[in-house]
């Protein structure tokens, strides 16, 4: 991995694949760079403007939730068809995320992707942390 790229998730970030690292963003090639366990992926447009308004809650949380779970961003401009990262085009197809904001639980064990959740729609603070905390129980 290298240095980070960015202190908050904004639409001002290339579009990309990004893993919270503790102190920044950092940019990684693919869902493969996200360690086993747990993990929140969040799905951003940059011309989404609820995804816009999203943003605050997650930086917001983006602290609290880490000591939980890998916290990872998936930005393009408009789904595949706007997105200069082919890597996150192809994520948005493979998770079958056709609407933003849009939360993704992951789980992986031995490098393996063993389950998915999807969670369309803007999420409150309280509906992040449930969705993390089902996710948790489920991801053992």
């Amino acid at each position: 991995m290298t240095e980070s790229l960015y202190v908050e998730v904004s639409h001002e970030m290339e579009h990309g694949i990004y893993i919270y690292n503790g102190k920044g963003w950092t940019r990684i090639s693919g869902i493969k760079d996200v360690p086993d366990g747990a993990s929140i992926l969040y799905f951003s447009n940059a011309r989404c403007p609820a995804c816009k308004e999203f943003n605050k809650t997650w930086n917001d949380m983006t602290k609290e939730l880490q000591e939980k779970v890998s916290l990872v961003v998936v930005l393009c401009g408009w789904f595949e068809e706007d997105c200069s990262s082919r890597e996150a085009a192809k994520l948005f197809d493979t998770m079958a995320v056709f609407g933003t904001p849009t939360i993704v639980s992951v789980c992986k064990k031995n490098g393996e992707i063993v389950s998915v959740s999807v969670h369309p729609g803007f999420k409150s603070p309280e509906e992040l942390r449930d969705i993390v905390q089902r996710h948790l129980e489920k991801c053992k």
